[in-house]
């Protein structure tokens, strides 16, 4: 999965800025990365859920590019795919769920978002035609679409991060927490969620347009040599010879202080 394993993330000038502003709509990349960079648990949860780049949209509904490049790393592990779905500037979630084999919408506006069923429709006849394990397994059954109702939103910027909210509740309900509401919960869990993804993105962001942006870290040269020689990055024998090398720099500048202390004596 992209940005899982990595230690910076590189965003683009516009998205850094949206993540310093309240009140502003933001992007399919914000929407995106954040999505990645909080969904961090066990592998093995992590394996049965596949987050769909939201671009995919425009290979759906207006046919730019190969919607199958977006699906690269879908294995049949995969038990639901959290789709976040834009259309007219608005945000919504769609949630392919395979055990259940239906598709849930989740809007934070009180009716239905656009062409966001024909989106579930194409995302499965995609994931039918190149996954034939996932067809095979469910041929006896009929697919279904339900809607989900989320608490609205009473503004008209914060589709966007509540998309990412339900996301997570979704799959904190699904993996962890079966009792969690997705209908009634309180704005303060999109606050957290959303100052959560601000903080994990900003920590390891950078940005090379953006002055305010911290420059990467140089190589670790003797990591690089470690990693060569097969050696473990934090090798205990790597540990210790640190220790040894300050007691020996300790023990030396403790002779020094002594040598310049007698010196002192000797003049007064």
């Amino acid at each position: 999965m992209p940005w899982q394993n990595e230690l910076f993330l590189d965003i683009r000038p516009e998205d850094n800025k949206m993540l310093r502003e309240l009140h502003v709509e933001i992007s399919d990349s914000v929407v995106n990365i954040s999505l990645r960079v909080l969904q961090q648990c066990e592998e093995a949860v992590q394996r049965k859920v596949f987050i769909l780049d939201p671009l995919v949209t425009q290979c759906f509904l207006h046919k730019h590019g190969d919607a199958k490049s977006f699906l690269q790393d879908f294995t049949e592990e995969v038990e639901c795919v959290i789709y976040p779905y834009i259309e007219k500037g608005h945000w919504s979630l769609i949630i392919v769920d395979f055990n259940a084999y239906q598709a849930l919408f989740l809007n934070s506006l009180p009716s239905q978002h656009g062409n966001c069923k024909v989106a579930a429709k194409l995302l499965k006849m995609h994931i039918d035609h190149n996954f034939v394990g996932i067809a095979k397994m469910n041929e006896q059954k009929q697919f279904g679409y339900s809607q989900i109702h989320v608490p609205l939103q009473r503004d008209s910027t914060s589709c966007g991060w509540r998309v990412i909210a339900n996301a997570l509740r979704f799959l904190e309900r699904r993996f962890h927490s079966p009792e969690l509401n997705l209908s009634d919960y309180p704005d303060a869990w999109i606050i957290l969620i959303r100052e959560r993804a601000i903080n994990s993105i900003m920590k390891h962001a950078i940005c090379p347009y953006d002055p305010d942006s911290p420059p990467p870290p140089p190589p670790d040269k003797k990591q690089s040599e470690d990693k060569k020689k097969g050696l473990p990055l934090h090798s205990p024998l790597k540990h210790g010879n640190n220790i040894k090398s300050q007691a020996e720099s300790s023990k030396k500048g403790q002779k020094q202080q002594r040598k310049q202390g007698s010196k002192k004596d000797r003049k007064g």
